[in-house]
């Protein structure tokens, strides 16, 4: 489909016509296409050696020629120049509507896992997100959201490619905006959260397209974590100063079947127990940084594992 837009240098009288879906008020031309489609859109002017389209009265980039091809929603314009760089006025505007083909359908999935690593408090995780479009046909202008609890704290989006992210701090909600996903392609999106209250973390995310979707059903998922109240130092001065003398791992004493092994740098174990009550001292051993692993006992019967470092210091302050 083409459409004819006449300039006239040096003049205030702009003239545009147009033909097949596109209608006239006195706002200049409106153009309605389906999504996935393009239209021609061919500025005339005498004379002139090169042009300027605008979209939404921004610059398009390497859009100088006479005619272009468009398909997305906006307002366009153009400008025309001679040999000599005069200029005619820009045009009037040109509206493209994009509508939905309602006759083309995109079956979108998704799925969102949070790993298998035990979380404890405070500590930061990553969620991943994997959307799948399994046709028939191309999907256009995807939306998926992701509503988060408050008991998570969002850190990072981490940047996906040919995907634009939003955070929006009232709803506590993630939100990107996909231009196209084509039959069975898939895009996989990360962020990054903080966990601060302990207990169990449920939230939900979903996709939806400008196509009709066959199955619904999956276009929601639901994501499930526990965060542990556990709380790990980093260091712990075995002084005899009755400050700090033993390894406490707080909020312990709500799994008692547990197992702590300490190792060296080496890898050799220096301390193991069962059932462990928070009574290390380090008797025995030098200063220094060592590894810990500690498996809980969880409320459904799984064991879990938490390993991290410790800094011991024996020289009272």
């Amino acid at each position: 489909m083409k459409h004819a837009i006449i300039i006239f240098f040096c003049s205030s009288l702009l003239l545009i016509s147009a033909a097949g879906l596109a209608q006239i008020n006195n706002s200049g031309m409106v153009i309605n296409i389906k999504a996935g489609k393009t239209i021609e859109l061919n500025a005339l002017s005498t004379n002139a050696h090169t042009f300027q389209w605008f979209k939404d009265g921004e610059v398009m980039t390497n859009a100088t020629t006479s005619k272009i091809n468009v398909g997305l929603s906006g307002e366009y314009t153009v400008q025309s120049f001679n040999l000599l760089n005069c200029s005619s006025e820009i045009s009037k505007k040109v509206t493209v509507i994009v509508w939905p083909d309602l006759t083309t359908s995109a079956d979108l999935t998704i799925h969102k896992t949070a790993g298998n690593k035990a979380i404890h408090l405070s500590e930061t995780f990553s969620y991943t997100i994997n959307v799948e479009n399994k046709g028939p046909d191309k999907a256009h202008h995807l939306i998926v959201t992701d509503s988060l609890p408050r008991q998570l704290e969002v850190r990072e989006i981490v940047y996906t490619a040919n995907a634009s992210s939003k955070y929006n701090s009232q709803s506590h909600s993630i939100t990107w905006e996909i231009d196209s996903l084509r039959a069975n392609e898939k895009m996989e999106l990360n962020f990054l959260v903080k966990a601060l209250y302990p207990g169990q973390v449920t939230n939900i995310a979903s996709v939806k397209a400008n196509e009709t979707d066959p199955n619904i059903l999956d276009n929601k998922t639901e994501a499930i974590k526990m965060i542990y109240g556990l709380k790990f130092p980093n260091v712990f001065t075995p002084n005899q100063d009755n400050i700090n003398d033993t390894y406490r791992i707080s909020g312990l004493e709500l799994f008692p079947e547990n197992e702590f092994t300490v190792l060296n740098r080496w890898g050799n174990h220096v301390y193991e127990k069962k059932s462990y009550n928070n009574d290390w001292t380090g008797e025995g051993l030098h200063e220094g940084t060592y590894f810990y692993v500690l498996k809980i006992k969880s409320n459904t019967e799984k064991w879990e594992v938490f390993k991290g470092f410790i800094t011991l210091i024996r020289k009272k302050p």
